[in-house]
């Protein structure tokens, strides 16, 4: 991806979409993606790249929390702060029908290795017990730096539990669980779902707006970062499918959608530069009162805003 963007970047491409998101990088803005982000946004003889993001689809699947062990039994606490999932130290997902899925656990500090943390899956039979049917405990420690552990099976349908083992404290961490493939996830935390490299500080993040009104989707991708920057700063409907084509959703999505917005934008001010096409794509927003960001692009705004 790395290589890639700097490709693009090389051959002059002065707007860029990246309808992607990752999970076992950095998620404050430190990831080698994010940061060539920023860097190729500075002003050049281009004026700078625009980069336009997708804030990923995990919100309702993703819980994040600090990394503690209060009752001292080697597992991670679960929950909001001070309150505590209704399954204790476990993390419960159904799995609608068999398929692939994947569980990725990544927590701060990077680079430092903090914690070692492991994951563990069980699976519920009819009568309620559990068994287990995969596990990543990989150590981490100075051979092993980097904070990220997965579990990638193919599942039968049915209701499983994670438990996220600490196998060494050090020190104060966030841990992040990232689920794909499973229906349905408790608890679940959409705060910090956000992927990289839409973490990236300079990059222009685009959330999903629900396709009959303005509500946010609820899958759509929401911040802080986790070194507590706001994010997405826009927010798009996807757009509708035409008769008899499939549909095409999500902030992979909507991100086209802003993409489409900047390039209009730039053809109608002659003006292609990161600097100029980041605030006319903010004056074309209507601020919302349930997200942090700049709001949702307006298609009246950007109408007036391109009409010649």
């Amino acid at each position: 991806m790395l290589a890639a963007a700097y490709w693009l970047v090389q051959q002059g491409a002065q707007i860029i979409n990246f309808s992607g998101s990752g999970f076992v990088s950095p998620l404050d803005g430190s990831a080698a993606l994010d940061r060539y982000i920023d860097l190729s946004t500075q002003a050049g003889k281009s004026g700078g790249t625009t980069w336009i993001v997708a804030a990923g689809n995990q919100a309702q699947l993703h819980w994040a929390g600090d990394i503690r062990d209060n009752n001292h039994n080697g597992w991670v606490d679960l929950g909001t702060g001070a309150s505590p999932s209704p399954l204790g130290d476990l993390i419960a997902l159904e799995v609608g029908q068999t398929g692939p899925v994947s569980i990725t656990l990544n927590w701060s500090p990077w680079g430092r290795a903090a914690a070692d943390l492991d994951a563990f899956l069980y699976r519920v039979d009819a009568n309620g017990k559990s068994s287990l049917v995969a596990q990543a405990d990989t150590p981490q420690g100075s051979d092993n730096p980097h904070p990220v552990e997965q579990i990638q099976r193919t599942l039968d349908a049915g209701v499983y539990l994670l438990g996220l083992r600490a196998s060494r404290l050090t020190g104060k961490g966030r841990v992040h669980v990232f689920v794909s493939g499973a229906q349905r996830m408790l608890p679940v935390i959409a705060a910090g779902s956000v992927g990289s490299p839409g973490t990236a500080r300079n990059a222009i993040t685009v959330g999903a707006l629900r396709a009959n009104d303005e509500g946010i989707e609820a899958y759509s991708g929401l911040g802080p970062t986790d070194d507590g920057r706001n994010k997405p700063e826009l927010f798009a409907h996807w757009p509708a499918p035409t008769s008899g084509a499939a549909s095409f959703r999500g902030t992979s999505a909507a991100t086209p959608v802003v993409t489409g917005a900047a390039a209009l934008l730039a053809a109608k001010t002659g003006n292609a530069s990161a600097a100029n096409l980041r605030q006319a794509l903010r004056a074309a927003s209507t601020p919302r009162r349930d997200a942090a960001g700049w709001g949702d692009l307006s298609a009246q705004a950007l109408a007036t805003n391109t009409r010649r």
